[in-house]
């Protein structure tokens, strides 16, 4: 939290950041207020929510008012453990868990084809402003076979944090310009994976750190179940996706894996040296707490990672690098592979495939639950561009952007994270970057999701540790993955669903 403010001032301060900031973004007043509604007409109803423990106690903090206006209480549900996976639990024996859900967006494809929510009613879209919504979590991520399930609440997507400051130093460009014949970019960071380890190295066993300490070069999600399959998919990605042709976990024509082709066993081979080379001792076993927690210690030169990571570096008590950020797409390069052709090609400018990982979080009304008109109510109210705004200006509400309102400069530099102008403008700069790419890749979000993702993190995984080489170890996964589709109606009906995903 910003030092001084408690939670209630901090909520405050984000409710007076958006003031003004939706119109100026073209959204108007009609599409922020949820319909008329009589006073107190839910008088005495409750409800039920379920979702990330730091994003609802911030939303309901946000919604006493609302509350008190309407007469419904909205009570949350607190599971512990992994919650998609006791929402999926749910699904599958019929159980009730809670009215309201905020559900990981890659669970979505499991939770969609079993009827497990409510469609969204067309009201509620309107209300709630549709169109503010970024187009390809609104289009693909909230739906199924064509029906809306689902309201895109929290956006996720991967790119590379920089120390910008330590690209500016001038004893550093020249040393860096003479040991690899090119200059470090401020603007961009690394603008290849190859210049990526080339920066990594240089910032190395260098006494930058804080207190004079060695620093490294990078830190990422090694761990298995600690975001290891983004860290390393958003890698891959950059040799794995070509521009012009849409495959990439699998080959749409066939449904077979791609993940042991060549590109991908690069990716894993070339992240598995830069880790032992370049990333502080112990590096296997970071997951993203502490990937996070490095950069802010000012310990490591870059990560790549989602967004949260540039608000989290807004609070002075425990980040060292406030104000000396820059924010770029994930690593390219220009040599890619193409999947069709099942052959590299060199291409004359660097291809970037920002990784759209996880894919964030989408309310979701549930087919149990006996109060809809009060859920929907709740979500109306809960999904408009200006609670949504507040929600994401709120330090340690776990909420990045989603809507093209939540892009305002001004919003963030006057929030309570306080982001400097400079600063504010590079890091939304490059989510909006990111998800106007054409070449962007969502995640694997298909029914079967879990069994994908646990059998690539364990083959990974075993690869890092040394217990296989990179391309056997991916065989092993990829065969997992053959028997995955099978279980769940074969390579036909996956494909179809995966088409359906990519928009082909």
């Amino acid at each position: 939290m910003t030092k001084g403010l408690n939670r209630r001032q901090l909520v405050q301060r984000a409710v007076g950041a958006s003031a003004g900031v939706l119109a100026a973004r073209g959204v108007t007043e009609a599409a922020v207020v949820a319909a008329p509604r009589a006073a107190r007409q839910f008088e005495g109803t409750r409800i039920t929510v379920v979702g990330r423990e730091v994003t609802i106690p911030t939303l309901l903090e946000l919604s006493q008012d609302w509350m008190r206006e309407t007469g419904i209480t909205v009570e949350p549900v607190v599971v512990s453990g992994d919650l998609g996976r006791k929402i999926l639990q749910s699904a599958v024996t019929g159980a009730h868990l809670a009215d309201v859900h905020l559900h990981d967006a890659n669970i979505g494809a499991d939770l969609y084809a079993r009827g497990y929510y409510l469609e969204v009613p067309e009201a509620v879209k309107d209300a709630v402003a549709w169109d503010d919504i970024f187009p390809f979590q609104r289009d693909r991520l909230s739906t199924w076979q064509g029906t809306t399930f689902g309201i895109p609440y929290d956006g996720d997507n991967m790119f590379n944090t920089y120390r910008r400051d330590l690209m500016l130093d001038p004893a550093n460009q020249e040393e860096f310009s003479a040991a690899y014949g090119y200059a470090l970019d401020p603007e961009t960071g690394p603008k290849t994976w190859r210049e990526h380890d080339q920066y990594a190295e240089f910032f190395t066993g260098r006494p930058w750190a804080a207190n004079g300490e060695t620093g490294y070069g990078f830190a990422s999600m090694f761990k298995r179940g600690g975001g290891l399959f983004w860290a390393y998919v958003s890698r891959a990605a950059a040799y794995a996706k070509h521009p012009s042709v849409p495959d990439f976990f699998f080959a749409l024509d066939s449904g077979e894996p791609l993940i042991n082709t060549e590109p991908f066993v690069r990716a894993l081979t070339e992240w598995k040296a830069a880790m032992q080379a370049y990333a502080p001792p112990g590096a296997i076993n970071t997951q993203w707490p502490e990937n996070v927690d490095q950069l802010l210690a000012g310990r490591v030169a870059m990560t790549n990672y989602w967004a949260d990571v540039g608000k989290d570096a807004q609070n002075p008590e425990n980040s060292t690098v406030k104000g000396r950020l820059g924010f770029h797409f994930t690593p390219g390069s220009t040599e890619v592979y193409n999947q069709r052709d099942r052959a590299w090609e060199t291409l004359p400018e660097v291809s970037y495939a920002p990784f759209l990982g996880f894919g964030g979080r989408n309310f979701a009304v549930s087919r149990t639950t006996p109060q809809a008109e009060a859920c929907w109510e709740f979500v109306r109210h809960a999904c408009t561009p200006e609670m949504t705004l507040q929600v994401s200006l709120t330090p340690g509400s776990g909420m990045d952007p989603v809507r093209q309102s939540q892009l305002s400069v001004d919003a963030w530099v006057n929030s309570p994270f306080q982001m400097e102008r400079d600063e504010a403008e590079r890091y939304l700069g490059a989510i909006e970057a990111n998800l106007q790419s054409p070449n962007l890749v969502p995640d694997l979000r298909l029914p079967g999701w879990a069994q994908y993702q646990d059998a690539l993190e364990t083959a990974v995984s075993l690869a890092l540790s040394g217990g296989s080489e990179p391309q056997p170890a991916l065989d092993q996964a990829a065969l997992q993955w053959r028997t995955v589709t099978d279980q769940l109606g074969g390579a036909e009906k996956q494909m179809g669903y995966y088409r359906d995903l990519l928009g082909v």
